[in-house]
């Protein structure tokens, strides 16, 4: 058994067999010509797994960087992880879930991210990183029509402009990717100001007779107030009665929703869905440290100097604190706290809070550390939206 790089000419079938009967979709010739077709850099971080000389198992690295605070960290995620039934329980799955991990620390990514099914993942150092969140509203509590509503569907001249848009917004929004290509919504429209400049978007699509909204980003809560206007506008003319944004509060055009009769969900997993694992320790700490030095600079520690030691796994993460300045290293001194590196990983998604973190059986917080440890981790609504996902 050996784990080698995608090689479209002789795998693009096998590949698309195994896809095919892994995730119950027809064997098209259109995914075999996609497949066929992968050129560069591409083909390294698609990876096949061989038994007996034969493709049995597949998945993608797709390269992607993420916001944590001010932190943008490399992350790899981990896509259409597949194996031929016939080769099932031989151990394909690890070989190029390993592998992936080798490969994408080896190109010095911080982060691993995928999207997991139930019991499977956490196997392989993967825990539950990110929530999932959703404000569900009827269409007539959506703010009514106020004065002028500059909307036009989105064309593909507007593609670069709406991608540089995005990252304008998304800007150290924990969770949000740093988009280098923009993809095409079905279904979306975009809000110019009186200058013909973007002033927002929304993407959509029609989920069981109600109105889905993926992404809805505005420059300001009030052009977030006239992007809202045009949904209930939409939602009238299709005939959906309620509608389902999904993302959290702390964008503009959410936090323009709070003056509205809606319901907010967060919606915790265990052991599936957004699940992240750090591959590079000594990478994401230096990274994190502009972060941790804003963070206590809006704190009680602000000024002041203090040292810390956490045990991470096989790992001695010691952040030294001197003057509001953050120097981090991996390894020596004396380890006064401990971690798992499962829970390590959602310390620094913020998924879970410190306090309670502190109850589980594989975290040991030193009792005078764990104030400085929320400030340093606090909780986060990290959030991908499903354009990014993979």
């Amino acid at each position: 058994m050996r784990v080698r790089s995608f090689n479209p000419k002789t795998d693009a079938e096998a590949v698309a067999r195994c896809l095919s009967a892994s995730f119950c979709f027809p064997l098209t010739k259109r995914l075999v010509r996609h497949l066929s077709r992968v050129r560069g850099a591409d083909r390294m971080n698609r990876r096949v797994v061989e038994d007996d000389g034969r493709v049995a198992g597949y998945l993608e690295v797709v390269p992607k960087k993420i916001y944590i605070g001010r932190a943008l960290l490399k992350t790899s995620g981990i896509g259409g992880v597949c194996t031929n039934p016939a080769a099932r329980m031989k151990g394909c799955g690890r070989a190029l879930m390993e592998d992936a991990v080798d490969v994408s620390r080896d190109r010095g990514y911080d982060l691993s991210v995928l999207y997991g099914i139930p019991d499977f993942y956490h196997k392989y150092g993967y825990e539950v990183v990110m929530a999932s969140y959703q404000i569900n509203i009827a269409q007539d509590d959506l703010p009514r029509f106020e004065g002028h509503r500059p909307t036009s569907a989105v064309t593909g001249k507007d593609i670069k402009a709406l991608r540089r848009f995005y990252n304008a917004q998304v800007r150290f929004h924990d969770g949000n990717c740093l988009r280098r290509s923009m993809p095409k919504s079905d279904r979306g429209f975009k809000l110019t100001d009186s200058r013909g400049r973007i002033a927002g978007y929304a993407a959509w699509t029609e989920r069981e007779g109600t109105m889905v909204v993926h992404e809805a980003l505005a420059r300001d809560v009030p052009s977030g107030r006239m992007l809202l206007q045009a949904l209930r506008r939409i939602a009238w003319e299709y005939a959906f009665a309620h509608v389902s944004i999904r993302m959290p509060f702390g964008y503009p055009a959410t936090e323009a929703l709070r003056s509205c009769t809606a319901t907010f969900q967060r919606r915790s997993t265990d052991r599936k869905g957004c699940m992240g694992r750090v591959i590079n320790l000594p990478s994401l700490v230096r990274k994190l440290e502009p972060e941790w030095e804003s963070l206590l600079a809006k704190s009680e520690f602000a000024g002041k100097s203090r040292s810390l030691s956490v045990k991470i796994g096989g790992d001695a993460l010691a952040v030294r604190i001197v003057g509001g300045r953050v120097k981090a290293s991996v390894g020596g001194g004396t380890v006064a706290s401990t971690v798992s590196p499962q829970r390590f990983a959602q310390m620094v998604f913020g998924y879970r809070s410190i306090r309670e973190l502190a109850a589980d059986t594989d975290v040991s917080f030193r009792r005078t550390d764990l104030r400085i440890l929320e400030v340093l981790f606090p909780e986060r609504n990290a959030f991908l939206f499903e354009l990014d996902k993979f």
